[in-house]
């Protein structure tokens, strides 16, 4: 092989290294794009579920309320339930 022949070869070979070097960086790129994209997604879904556990915390807090409230009040019901039985066996 001569030297104009591997001056030929050295520079294309040279030439494929760096196409292959960008090749690569672009496939990167694009890949660390694609997945920076499906991380926001993913933390997006993931807020929007937090707000939505938030929302049912507080509507389990409020549910859990009004069966204490309700109980109290049945307490007192059956309460004056009993008394108003007691005044009546007293009457007769």
């Amino acid at each position: 092989m001569n030297d104009k022949e591997k001056d030929i070869i050295e520079r294309d070979d040279e030439r494929l290294k760096i196409l292959v070097n960008d090749l690569f960086d672009k496939l990167k790129e694009s890949l660390l794009t694609a997945c920076t994209k499906q991380i926001e997604i993913l933390e997006a879904r993931l807020f929007e579920k937090e707000i939505e556990n938030d929302t049912l915390k507080k509507d389990i807090k409020n549910l859990k309320s009004q069966v204490n409230l309700q109980s109290e009040e049945n307490a007192k019901l059956k309460t004056e339930l009993a008394n108003q039985e007691k005044k009546e066996k007293i009457r007769k």
